[in-house]
């Protein structure tokens, strides 16, 4: 017996076959389980690993970050604690040996304002003494005290002066020695003046 199956090929040659799950879909509307596991879900898995590394990673840094800042502030009061302690001292020895009341006084706004981390106090107290009673009034002891600074500021100058190559730096360096040596002589000359006119 011979089975002829020439009817079933020719619907086939007539009609070409549609992909099996589009034909599902279409013509049986059955779909596929939620839980069913399809090849687009392994990268996505690796992009959600990757996604949560990256995140942790950026935790990691913003607390090594938050760590660093946590120690400098600690080393900054443990640094303040320190000059504090010797700017006390400096104002004890100070007092005994005689020392200006303004320097004393410079000291121990230093020491203020380290304890209490406000260093504006300082600056602006230490910019006042000097306009007011060094250029304003005179006063040898203000003077003094910005004489020592800009002879402090003029050794740098000079040290750097040594190591500048030839060049535009040095010819600014050596604008700025010459400021401060004008500078040392007309506190010198005011100073000077200042300890003629108490003598007389």
């Amino acid at each position: 017996m011979q089975l002829d199956f020439t009817a079933i090929r020719g619907n086939l040659a007539e009609k070409p076959l549609e992909a099996p799950v589009t034909a599902f879909r279409e013509k049986d509307n059955i779909e596929v389980p939620t839980g069913a596991k399809s090849p687009q879900k392994a990268p996505q898995r690796a992009t959600e690993g990757e996604e949560k590394a990256g995140r942790l990673i950026a935790q990691y840094k913003q607390e090594q970050a938050e760590h660093e800042r946590t120690l400098a502030i600690y080393r900054e009061y443990q640094h303040n604690i320190k000059e504090s302690g010797s700017l006390r001292t400096a104002i004890l020895k100070g007092a005994k040996a005689g020392e200006p009341p303004v320097a004393l006084l410079l000291k121990a706004v230093k020491c203020i304002s380290l304890m209490t981390g406000d260093t504006v106090f300082y600056s602006q107290l230490e910019g006042d003494i000097r306009a007011i009673y060094g250029a304003g009034l005179q006063e040898a002891p203000a003077l003094q005290i910005e004489l020592q600074q800009v002879q402090g500021r003029y050794k740098k100058l000079l040290e750097a002066l040594e190591r500048e190559p030839d060049g535009d730096s040095r010819e600014r360096i050596k604008r700025a020695v010459k400021a401060h040596e004008n500078r040392i002589a007309e506190l010198e000359a005011l100073i000077a003046k200042g300890a003629e006119s108490k003598a007389s």
